[in-house]
């Protein structure tokens, strides 16, 4: 579908997040980056955000909330809350004050969780996300081909690349990383660990993007 008038996202514009399992491990640096997190936000202000899922896939119950907490704990790390929602709570907002509503939606994002590869997410993308915007894309498809390649839990995967998405829209920029959660490539090893997170750098920049858009 096309309209007249609107000039078409390049492909630039679409960020493909092309995260494949390695097999080999990933520079020391990630760890030390880790321990910078943890150390920097240990007497900050929490800040938050309201993450909307809208699952097309019917993802199971149990994978759902196991991915949400992997993404949950992640955050937590460099000072940030997620309150989830769904479709049937994000309609709460109706009953708010004006004020209230304006903070809510100023601290929502939306994570589409759908089923197949879309023209958008080419190669081996799990998802996709358009910085500038609040709505990212993770594509369940390809998370479960990536479990079951690495023998992983695929709320591990999910976990991990929901969190890759929004770090994406929070960091407000298109390129990866050379070590971290925003790699290009997810070692899911690592992963399963726990041993993935944002950079002292990139929890910083998130921390002051969010305190100054409240």
């Amino acid at each position: 579908m096309s309209c007249s008038g609107l000039t078409p996202l390049k492909e630039t514009d679409i960020v493909a997040t092309r995260f494949r399992w390695i097999a080999t491990g990933v520079l020391a640096v990630v760890a030390t980056s880790a321990a910078r997190v943890e150390a920097a936000m240990n007497d900050m202000e929490p800040l938050s955000i309201h993450v909307l899922i809208q699952d097309e896939t019917k993802i199971p119950p149990a994978t759902l909330a196991a991915a949400r907490t992997i993404a949950t704990r992640i955050f937590r790390d460099v000072g940030v809350r997620i309150e989830w929602l769904d479709s049937d709570s994000a309609l709460s907002v109706k009953a708010l004050g004006e004020a209230d509503r304006s903070a809510f939606w100023k601290a929502l994002y939306t994570v589409h969780v759908v089923t197949r590869v879309t023209a958008a997410a080419p190669g081996n993308a799990l998802g996709f996300a358009s910085p500038g915007t609040r709505v990212s894309t993770v594509v369940y498809q390809r998370v479960e081909q990536m479990s079951r390649d690495a023998g992983t839990d695929p709320a591990v995967v999910l976990g991990h690349a929901m969190a890759h998405e929004l770090g994406h829209l929070l960091l407000r920029r298109a390129s990866h990383s050379a070590a971290g959660l925003m790699q290009a490539s997810l070692d899911v090893q690592r992963s399963a660990q726990g041993r993935v997170s944002f950079t002292a750098e990139e929890a910083q920049s998130i921390r002051i993007g969010l305190a100054n858009n409240r």
